[in-house]
């Protein structure tokens, strides 16, 4: 990441200041750096700017009630590790007079509900009868192939299966697949089609065989004890995903031919599970981005 520099603060003051696909990613990681080099003394040269004070000083009351809510009593002793990255699934560890808690931060909203994603797995875990990567390598990769056949020999169901939860692959076949998404416009649209319409075919054949169980197990792994911190309008608010919502009690439907829709134990309160490929439509990474709605 490159280095913080003083007007990086406009990715707190300025509406609209980071965003687009390409930049998102490296703009957040530059959020959570900034807010935690603020807690731990970093970035002093820049507190005479107002504008980085200020932040300072809001990110320390986020916490402080963060603290209140948990019914800690003051006064708080804290610390602050940076803990994104793929192996966790929050931002910061604060630990508060030795208590311990996972703080996602996300820039925009109010709530938990207003975020595009809260959780992101990879689509490596049977949450239905049969994997997607492997459903989809049997009835449509082919079909893609055959749009470009330069791009074959097909490799065998073990070799793909081996890499296609990876980020990356050093496999021939993979980059050959990347590198003509990335130069074929016609390959690109058509290969999109297929891949949109594998999407459609595996939720409408698996939507009955979903695993609540499982799912469940893994909302509360990853969310159980989670304080979502959001930030928008120079205004930080707190939120988390109650036990109950954790659990998935049903599957109440598909939307737009992407989405599972999860009915939690709690009333009012749903998860939609959009099936998506992280890295390239198609070609490596399927995984499921995940975001809550509660009905007012």
């Amino acid at each position: 990441m490159a280095a913080i520099t003083l007007e990086d603060i406009n990715l707190f003051v300025q509406s609209g200041a980071g965003s687009g696909r390409n930049t998102n990613d490296k703009n957040n990681k530059k959020r959570e750096a900034i807010l935690a080099g603020l807690f731990n003394g970093q970035f002093i040269d820049f507190l005479a700017d107002d504008r980085w004070s200020s932040l300072k000083v809001k990110f320390q009351e986020a916490l402080n009630k963060i603290a209140e809510a948990a019914q800690l009593t003051p006064p708080f002793v804290m610390t602050l590790i940076e803990k994104g990255g793929r192996g966790y699934n929050y931002d910061f560890l604060v630990t508060i007079n030795g208590k311990q808690f996972h703080v996602e931060f996300k820039s925009g909203g109010t709530s938990v509900t207003d975020i595009p994603e809260y959780f992101n797995p990879a689509a490596d875990k049977l949450f239905h009868s049969e994997l997607y990567a492997r459903f989809f390598y049997q009835n449509y990769l082919s079909s893609i192939v055959a749009l470009r056949p330069d791009i074959g020999p097909l490799p065998s169901e073990e070799v793909y299966m081996s890499e296609i939860h990876k980020n990356s692959s050093k496999n021939e076949f993979f980059k050959k697949l990347d590198d003509a998404n990335d130069t074929d416009t016609v390959f690109y649209k058509q290969k999109s089609a297929i891949v949109k319409a594998s999407i459609k075919a595996f939720l409408d054949l698996q939507s009955s065989n979903t695993n609540l169980a499982l799912i469940t197990a893994e909302f509360q792994r990853s969310q159980e004890n989670k304080w979502f911190l959001l930030y928008s309008g120079g205004v930080f608010r707190h939120d988390q995903i109650k036990p109950e919502e954790l659990i998935a009690s049903s599957v109440t439907g598909i939307r737009n031919g992407n989405k599972l829709v999860i009915q939690s134990a709690a009333p009012g309160t749903r998860h939609e599970m959009l099936l998506r490929w992280k890295n390239h439509l198609g070609v490596l990474l399927p995984a499921w981005q995940i975001d809550m709605k509660r009905s007012s």
